[in-house]
């Protein structure tokens, strides 16, 4: 099955692109701290390490707004899991 083609009301889809979203800003923050630390550059290592604390805080307030939603709406069906488990457990 084609996680597009699963029935997701409009907040959730909503609420995955911000998770979506989220994921990648901080995968590349991730990224730069671990090619900083390969390059041995500690000064540009600690004036990166904050924006990747940024983007660790929000993409787990995107997951738990993703959590919520689907506690307080129960329109997640079971699929969504299915496709995303690492991301929104």
């Amino acid at each position: 099955m084609n996680i597009a083609a699963l029935a997701l009301c409009s907040a959730e889809l909503e609420l995955l692109a911000l998770l979506a979203a989220a994921v990648l800003e901080h995968t590349e923050a991730v990224d730069t701290l671990c090619n900083l630390v390969a390059l041995g550059s500690k000064d540009k290592f600690a004036a990166a390490k904050p924006r990747t604390e940024q983007t660790a805080s929000k993409y787990n307030a995107a997951k738990l707004a993703l959590k919520k939603h689907h506690l307080e709406h129960n329109c997640v069906t079971g699929q969504v899991q299915q496709y995303l488990p690492s991301l929104i457990h």
